[in-house]
């Protein structure tokens, strides 16, 4: 059984900070209700400023919805783009 890695708010700003002069070209991030199977949502590098800011206000340090705790964001990444969706499904639901 694959168990993902505990994040929180503090290490998502954290490596989005370090990230931010590197060449990735998305950050995918992967959202669950309940511990259902994620959703992938991926925001190209252009769109990160403005999801961080986002995130901010809306999540909570343990990255649950302000709004609807059933919603968390469960595992993130950023990449190159240099794969496919599956293999980015795969990643953030059975690799980390």
């Amino acid at each position: 059984m694959n168990v993902m890695k505990k994040i929180d708010l503090k290490g998502l700003l954290k490596d989005y900070e370090t990230m931010k002069e590197t060449e990735y070209e998305y950050m995918v991030v992967y959202v669950s209700i309940e511990g259902g199977k994620p959703e992938m949502i991926v925001n190209p590098k252009q769109n990160v400023d403005a999801k961080m800011i986002y995130y901010r206000s809306a999540y909570d340090i343990d990255l649950r919805l302000k709004a609807n705790p059933k919603i968390q964001i469960v595992d993130y990444h950023f990449t190159g783009g240099k794969g496919s969706i599956d293999d980015y499904y795969r990643l953030g639901v059975v690799g980390s």
